[in-house]
Formats: C-alpha cells, structure tokens, sequence
C-alpha cells in the first residue's frame, strides 16, 4: 500500500534569480570605450609635453608647438568622441550627466579648435599667437570639463578596502588638477596672445602644463576602468 503525503505543498517561486551578471554586456562595452579612450588621451598628453619639451630646448619651437597642439586636440576630440558615441548608457550610469556632457562638448569643441590653429600656425605671419590661442582655449575646455572627470569614474563600481580610498582620491586628485592646469594654461594662452610672435616660450610652457595634464587625467581614468573591468 502506498503512504499519503501530510506535509503541506511549498510554492514554487515565480521567479528564481540564479545569477546574475555584474558586468552587463552594454556597461561592459562602455567601460571599455571610455577606456580606451582613455588610453589614447594618456598616450596623446605624453608625447605632447615631451614635444613642448623639445621647443623649449631650442629645437624647431614653431613646429613642436603645432605637434604638441595637435596631440593634445586628439586627446580631447578622442575623449568626447567616446563619452558622446556612448552617451545614452553613460548618462544612465553617471550621477553627473548634466555636467558630462556639457564637459564633453567643450572638450570636442576645444580639440577641434586647437587641431585647426595649430595646422594654419606656421604658414601664418604670427604663429605664437595662433597657437596662444589654442593654449587659451584648451584651458577654458579644461578648467570647465574638470568635473566631468570624477563623473565619468562612476562608471566603473566602487571597489572595496584599500582599493576604494586610492581610486576615488586619484579621481579627486586629477580632477583638481585638470582644473588648476585648465586655469594655468588660459593665463599663459592670454599673455602669449598679448606678447604678440616676440616668443614661443609661453604657448610652450602652455602646452606642457596641458600635456601633463592629460597625461594625469588619461591615466587616472585608465586606471579605473581597468579595476572596472579586472
């Protein structure tokens, strides 16, 4: 004979959560994005400050000028580039957006700029003024966009212990210090535009501060979205 059953039937859940993925393939690819583009704005910021320190050793100042502009335009079109190819999954991930995106567009708009002056600078009667100009405007970009920077490093989720405090305060960090070089940079840019084609020192020390710059900004960035993607 068989044997009946007494305890009561439990339910079964509707909808049973088995795993789910911390790295969701359009955040994935994101991260991945700004990364690179990251990557690209290191590589770019390097080579422009040790370009600026070429010219002001005395070698070609004119055309280390116009190579230094250059790189530092393809850093930031490559930078907004990436955060405006994927604006809509940034936008949905960063608190900031607000401040992202209107970073960004200073950022396109400050590289382009610089690009097309450093391009006509030495065919020009007066090339230390153009570039002054393209010093000018990158570090308006710079000092505005400063605070795009920590917003873009919401991408990629707090790590934990000690890990945590150094990637939020080397975000801080260069944040703080795109700000300060953006302003620098403009105060040079402006006197260089004031002291007429007489020398190229200030657009080049200029362009240094800004290479660096970069260089702190890329690879602070880099650096987290590689623990994100870790």
């Amino acid at each position: 004979m068989g044997t009946l059953r007494t305890e009561p039937l439990r339910p079964r859940p509707e909808h049973v959560v088995v795993y789910e993925d911390p790295n969701p393939p359009d955040q994935w690819m994101t991260t991945r994005v700004v990364g690179t583009s990251a990557k690209i704005e290191l590589g770019a910021g390097a080579l422009a400050a040790l370009a600026a320190i070429v010219g002001l050793a005395g070698e070609l100042p004119i055309y280390m000028s116009m190579i230094a502009a250059i790189l530092i335009g393809i850093g930031l079109i490559a930078r907004a580039g990436a955060i405006g190819a994927r604006w809509r999954k940034i936008a949905h991930h960063t608190p900031g957006s607000a401040e992202t995106r209107s970073g960004t567009a200073l950022e396109m708009l400050a590289g382009l700029v610089s690009v097309a002056l450093a391009i006509i600078a030495p065919s020009t009667s007066e090339p230390a003024t153009l570039i002054g100009c393209a010093v000018l405007v990158i570090g308006i970009a710079l000092m505005l966009a400063g605070p795009e920077q920590t917003a873009l490093g919401e991408l990629a989720p707090s790590p934990v212990g000690r890990q945590l405090v150094v990637t939020r305060e080397l975000m801080k960090t260069s944040t703080s210090a795109m700000v300060i070089i953006g302003l620098g940079a403009a105060v040079l840019g402006m006197l260089s535009i004031l002291a007429g084609n007489v020398d190229m020192t200030l657009a080049l020390v200029g362009l240094l501060g800004l290479g660096l710059g970069l260089l702190f900004a890329g690879a602070a960035l880099a650096q987290r979205m590689i623990r994100r993607l870790a």
